[in-house]
């Protein structure tokens, strides 16, 4: 099986800024959750990830759905290309760099896999996240609109009977700005199933929630990931994914449609 990152982003898993703040730039199997299992040894892959997302209506600090925007035929919608490059630096590690197509937001991260029996594998997970307004030029002189974030966390794969498996991670992430803190916890668990050779279904959800100095007020985001992978080739994969947010608190209410497009080279 190839490996791929998908975001959900954010990521694919996600609105999209929940999306890009997670670890990003390792690889992945599925839509939202990282796996355990680094890319092969000297191997390079590149991906280009592409996503739609559109809005109506958001869900305010006590979690009740409210409309947008007045006009009831008015909607928000956002596009975004992301670029994703992770190498294999030995047969339990790697590291990946992720950059959006406007330079607005760059990402570095790393896995190391600590545990592989037959049926479980257990990697730590680490990254940096740099994150500008869009538009805004890249200026030494205006550091205060510049949000950083340092993320740390753990992924388990299993492998189950009848080709499924089943991807899970947990990260807990710290968010600077203007000289404030915030704090945000991610999980996010996928289920696959391999229906035939090379064409798998998927099935995942995803949880975030924030809180601290950076934040107006406590944030929850529940997301359903929807979505599947095609192996085309023996280093070729197309993965496509509907997240659908469910529930949230002080959160806007997206749906969407991401694609990605994995490259490997040995």
């Amino acid at each position: 099986m190839k490996h791929k990152f998908l975001i959900s982003c954010y990521i694919l898993f996600l609105s999209a800024a929940a999306t890009m703040a997670q670890v990003c730039g390792v690889s992945a199997s599925k839509l939202g959750a990282c796996n355990a299992t680094p890319v092969p040894l000297h191997s390079l892959e590149f991906e280009p990830v592409f996503s739609s997302l559109w809005s109506r209506k958001f869900w305010n600090q006590d979690s009740r759905i409210m409309p947008r925007f007045e006009s009831t035929d008015s909607l928000e919608h956002n596009t975004s290309l992301t670029f994703r490059t992770t190498y294999g630096i030995n047969r339990n590690a790697e590291v990946g760099f992720l950059l959006s197509s406007n330079h607005s937001q760059m990402g570095m991260a790393g896995k190391i896999r600590f545990l592989q029996t037959r049926k479980n594998e257990l990697a730590w997970l680490a990254g940096y996240h740099y994150e500008r307004p869009e538009g805004q030029e890249s200026n030494p002189g205006r550091p205060e609109n510049i949000s950083h974030s340092a993320v740390a966390g753990l992924s388990w794969t299993t492998f189950l009977p009848a080709n499924w498996s089943v991807d899970t991670d947990f990260q807990w992430q710290t968010d600077y700005f203007q000289q404030k803190t915030g704090t945000q916890v991610f999980f996010n668990a996928d289920a696959g199933c391999f229906i035939k050779p090379g064409l798998q279904a998927i099935l995942g959800i995803s949880y975030n929630r924030g809180w601290g100095d950076t934040e107006s007020g406590i944030r929850e985001l529940t997301t359903l990931n929807l979505g599947g992978s095609i192996e085309t080739g023996e280093n070729f994969l197309l993965v496509f994914g509907f997240p659908v947010d469910l529930y949230g608190k002080n959160e806007i209410c997206q749906t969407g449609f991401v694609f990605a497009v994995t490259m490997i080279f040995d």
